[in-house]
């Protein structure tokens, strides 16, 4: 397989001005988020690490608010960020040739899409309930929720449906008389990679069904756990899209590793906005076991996200970028990839 990114569009000028422009700018956000670890970390231990004292609940709760107004303005920036890179791009697949890979990277595209309308919406809502005196439900998170949820079902239930097909190749998995087959590996990853991105989607609509109630209640709206709840569910929507990015490669061998590592980075941007309001509204006396390591996984989630973020640079190019896909029976591994997806998006 040829290096997709390598076949640059020319009428962008040359393949490595535009692979230079991309990698400083994911360079530049690496570095922001490299700078907000090494701002937070000092006074997280010494907040933690207070000789014959307990923790200083006060300071990580300062802590926690102050991650919240950084990642407030991050992730909407990468996601922004994102839009200009080979992210987004398709492989011009042939209909006939490629039935399942072209669902599923339509698919993929479209959770894309909707992450970059959402996360605006619910950074704003996040801002609201834990950075702002207000303490409110922001316009626009009741539209948000409806919207999500009618725009997700689709993608939902043709998932489902292509989880019929997943289940032959684990049985096969189960009946296999030798672990020395490489089709077998790549069948499991395949089938392991697509179960992950299902269970990720899936729990979209848990969290959007949570938020329904906590942002929409007519009796009494909570912001803080609306904020969560529609936070947890952007986590999980851009974990999906990480995780089927990989399944491209998997069950088609089809590389998508600059959607890959940028969804990876804003799925662990999210984790760590999620446990820092922990942080900020949950750090006291009765709940140290909890507060302690959602402290940590904060910080570490962080510096995922910076590792991703990086390696995206050396990754990704321009969006625009022509990608010639491979043969859809051969790929680069020279492993015979399976085409385990429904043939359609279908509601049936």
């Amino acid at each position: 397989m040829p290096d997709p990114m390598a076949q640059e569009d020319q009428s962008l000028g040359s393949p490595e001005i535009s692979k230079r422009a991309v990698k400083v700018q994911l360079e530049s956000f690496g570095d922001k988020v490299q700078k907000l670890v090494d701002e937070v970390l000092p006074p997280i231990l010494q907040a933690v690490y207070r000789k014959g004292q307990t923790l200083d609940f006060k300071a990580l709760n300062h802590i926690g608010t102050k991650l919240q107004v950084a990642l407030a303005e991050l992730v909407p920036e990468l996601t922004d960020l994102r839009s200009m890179t080979s992210a987004v791009d398709g492989y011009s697949l042939n209909p006939m040739d490629n039935p399942k890979a072209l669902m599923m990277q339509r698919e993929l595209l479209l959770l894309q899409n909707y992450t970059a309308i959402a996360a605006p919406v619910v950074m704003h809502q996040m801002s609201a309930a834990f950075t702002s005196s207000n303490d409110t439900i922001v316009s626009g998170i009741a539209d948000g929720i409806h919207g999500s949820l009618k725009y997700l079902e689709p993608t939902l239930r043709a998932a489902w449906k292509a989880m019929d097909y997943q289940v032959p190749l684990v049985k096969a998995l189960l009946q296999a008389n030798s672990s020395d087959d490489p089709h077998l590996f790549v069948t499991a990853g395949c089938a392991a990679d697509y179960s992950t991105a299902l269970g990720d989607l899936t729990q979209v609509l848990v969290e959007l069904t949570n938020a329904r109630v906590d942002c929409l209640s007519t009796t009494a709206k909570m912001p803080k756990p609306c904020a969560k709840d529609s936070t947890m569910a952007l986590w999980k929507v851009f974990s999906a899209v990480a995780q089927a990015s990989d399944v491209m490669w998997q069950c088609f061998g089809l590389f998508w590793g600059c959607t890959q590592l940028l969804n990876s980075a804003l799925s662990d941007m999210l984790e760590a906005l999620t446990d820092s309001m922990v942080m900020s509204t949950d750090c006291e006396s009765t709940t140290v076991d909890v507060c302690k390591p959602k402290t940590f996984l904060t910080v570490s989630k962080l510096v995922e996200a910076s590792g991703r973020i990086y390696a995206a640079a050396d990754t990704c190019h321009e969006e625009g970028s022509q990608w010639t896909p491979p043969s859809p029976d051969q790929s680069a591994d020279g492993v015979t990839h399976t085409d385990t997806l429904p043939q359609q998006h279908t509601d049936a």
